[in-house]
């Protein structure tokens, strides 16, 4: 901030919204450009409102307060992780996680929890995976809306094995990461059989073939 007396210290106070007599103060020098800036603690104030205030006073003992208080948020809690994490096609039909046989309308589904801990999140993040056990990264994650509870995966391929995971984030930068889902092995292919003997139009003498 700004400050008027070059030299003397600037006290800057934080108080608790909720519990008043609860606050944190740190003193800073007035700058020769007349600013002053320091970094305040606040590990022993809780989660939620806090109000920031800067004092000065000069040699004659005259004080002023700056006005009004800066309020901010302060944040710790992570919001709760994703859920229930699964997969289904376009028409809403879960899949069964073993096997699926198109490589299309694939789509990652799962449940933001709520409530758990009081923290919303805010914004998710997906990241899907090679193989199951979520460890071999495919892509970059996607960033979604909070509101979102499925995505499709694309580019899958015949064969390939998929897992995924969601990342729950609120507006401090908390975030919580859901456990890895089910994997997803897809067989596109049709079988292949093909009878090599007998061939078409063999003469056979015997009653079994």
């Amino acid at each position: 901030g700004t400050c008027s007396e070059v030299g003397l210290d600037v006290v800057i106070k934080v108080v608790d919204s909720a519990t008043p007599s609860v606050t944190s103060t740190e003193k800073t020098p007035c700058t020769n450009s007349k600013t002053f800036s320091t970094v305040v603690a606040l590990n022993g104030l809780a989660d939620g409102k806090l109000k920031f205030n800067a004092t000065q006073k000069n040699t004659a003992g005259i004080s002023t307060t700056s006005a009004p208080d800066v309020e901010i948020t302060k944040d710790t809690q992570a919001p709760d992780a994703a859920i229930d994490l699964g997969w289904k096609d376009n028409n809403g039909t879960q899949i069964n996680i073993d096997y699926f046989s198109s490589l299309t309308s694939i789509k990652a589904i799962w449940t933001a929890k709520t409530g758990s801990t009081g923290a919303t999140a805010e914004s998710q993040k997906l990241q899907f995976y090679q193989g199951e056990g979520c460890s071999v990264s495919l892509g970059s994650p996607i960033s979604l809306l909070v509101g979102d509870k499925d995505y499709e995966l694309k580019g899958a391929t015949n064969g390939g094995v998929y897992s995924y995971k969601v990342t729950s984030l609120d507006d401090a930068g908390n975030s919580s990461v859901s456990a890895c889902s089910p994997k997803l092995t897809v067989q596109s292919a049709a079988p292949s059989v093909v009878i090599s003997s007998p061939t078409v139009l063999n003469v056979v003498n015997s009653s079994t073939t």
